[in-house]
C-alpha cells in the first residue's frame, strides 16, 4: 500500500472521529471555541490586525532602507539589506508577521526563492505586545519581567539568525534582488495591506480556536495536572504562559518555542516560501532552549520578584475515552506523516 494512501485513510478516519467526538462532547467543544472567539477579540485582533495592516504597507516600501543600519544587518546576518524592515517587523510584530512578509516579498520578486526558504528561520518572535503587555504586565503582574522576556527572545531570533548566515553563506546573497516590481502609491499599498490582512488575521484566528477546542478536549483525559501543563505548553503559547506564570525561565522557553499552534498558523506560509518544516520546528526548538537560557542569565543579572500568584490550574479527571485519545494520537501522526520535509 502506497504511502499517500494511508495518510488519506488516517486523515479521513482522524476526521470521523473528530467528528463523533465533537458530538459526544458537545458542550466542551463549544466552551473551546467561546474561549478561542474571546482570545481573538479581546487579545490577538486588536493588538495584531492594525500592526499587519502596517506592516505589509512597509514592506511595500522595503527597498528604502537606512543605510548603515542595513549593511550592518547584511553584514551581521548575511541576508539582503532589504530584508532588514523585514527582520525588524517580525521581533516587534508577533509569530506569524515574518514568515507573512517573507511570502509576499518574495511572491513581488524582492528576494530569491533560495532567501526565501531560510528568512523565516530566524524571523519569528512573540513581539513586545505580547511578551511585555500580555504575558508581562497582565499575567505576570510584573512589566519588568515582560521586557526580559522579550529581549530573551529577540536575543535568540539574532543568536539563530548569525548561526544560519554563517553555515548558509554560500547560498545567501546579500544583495537585494535588481529588479523590483514598480513600487505602488501609499493608497495602493495601504487598500491592499488591508485585504491581506483581513486574511491572514482570520488565518491565525481559525487556528487559535482550533487549538483552543483541543485544548479543552485534552483536559477530559485522566491525565496528571503536570502532564496537561506542559502539554498545554508545548500547543499553544497563551495558555502555556497562564500555566507556567510563577516559573519565569519556563516562560522564555515558552515564548522562543511558539507552541504548534504557531507553526500551523506559519505552515501556509512556509510552504509559499519553500522552507523546511522541520528545519523551521528545530529552529522554533533552539529559539525556545536559548529563550530559557539568556532569560535565566538576565534574571541573574536584575533578579525579579513576581507577586502572590493564583492558584495552579484545576483539571477535571474523568473516565478514559478510548476515541478522544485515538483522534489526538492519530492527528499528530497525520500531520507529521503528510508534510514533505
Amino acid at each position: 500500500m502506497k504511502k499517500s494512501s494511508v495518510v488519506k485513510g488516517l486523515t479521513l478516519s482522524v476526521v470521523l472521529l473528530f467528528g463523533v467526538v465533537c458530538i459526544f462532547y458537545s458542550e466542551t467543544v463549544k466552551q473551546g471555541v467561546s474561549n478561542g472567539l474571546s482570545l481573538c477579540a479581546n487579545t490577538l485582533i486588536p493588538s495584531l490586525f492594525i500592526f499587519l495592516c502596517l506592516s505589509h504597507t512597509a514592506v511595500a516600501y522595503s527597498e528604502i532602507h537606512i543605510p548603515l543600519l542595513s549593511k550592518a544587518y547584511a553584514a551581521v546576518f548575511r541576508a539582503p539589506r532589504n530584508t532588514a524592515v523585514l527582520f525588524l517587523l517580525s521581533l516587534i510584530g508577533g509569530y506569524p508577521v515574518g514568515a507573512m512578509l517573507c511570502a509576499r516579498m518574495l511572491e513581488e520578486k524582492k528576494i530569491t526563492a533560495a532567501q526565501a526558504k531560510r528568512l523565516p528561520l530566524y524571523c519569528c518572535c512573540s513581539g513586545p505586545a505580547f511578551a511585555v503587555l500580555a504575558v508581562g504586565e497582565t499575567m505576570c503582574g510584573s512589566k519588568s519581567v515582560g521586557l526580559i522576556l522579550f529581549a530573551s527572545t529577540v536575543l535568540s531570533q539574532c543568536i539563530i539568525g548569525i548561526v544560519i548566515g554563517f553555515f548558509y553563506r554560500k547560498q545567501y546573497d546579500c544583495k537585494a534582488v535588481p529588479l523590483y516590481t514598480q513600487t505602488p502609491s501609499f493608497a495602493q499599498a495601504f487598500t491592499a495591506s488591508i485585504d491581506k490582512s483581513i486574511g491572514g488575521i482570520l488565518h491565525i484566528c481559525a487556528y487559535v480556536v482550533l487549538f483552543s477546542v483541543i485544548l479543552c478536549l485534552i483536559r477530559l483525559l485522566p491525565l496528571p495536572a503536570g502532564i496537561q501543563k506542559y502539554i498545554s505548553a508545548v500547543l499553544e503559547v497563551t495558555t502555556g504562559v497562564e500555566n507556567f506564570k510563577d516559573n519565569v525561565p519556563m516562560l522564555g522557553f515558552i515564548l522562543g518555542f511558539g507552541g504548534i499552534s504557531v507553526l500551523f498558523q506559519i505552515k501556509k506560509y512556509l510552504s509559499l516560501t519553500g522552507t523546511n518544516v522541520f528545519l523551521f520546528l528545530l529552529s522554533r526548538l533552539a529559539g525556545g532552549g536559548l529563550s530559557f537560557l539568556i532569560c535565566k542569565g538576565l534574571l541573574y543579572l536584575f533578579p525579579q520578584t513576581l507577586p502572590t500568584l493564583a492558584a495552579g490550574l484545576q483539571v477535571r479527571t474523568l473516565s478514559f475515552s478510548a476515541p478522544l485519545s485515538a483522534v489526538l494520537v492519530m492527528s499528530f501522526c497525520v500531520f507529521v506523516m503528510s508534510d514533505k520535509f
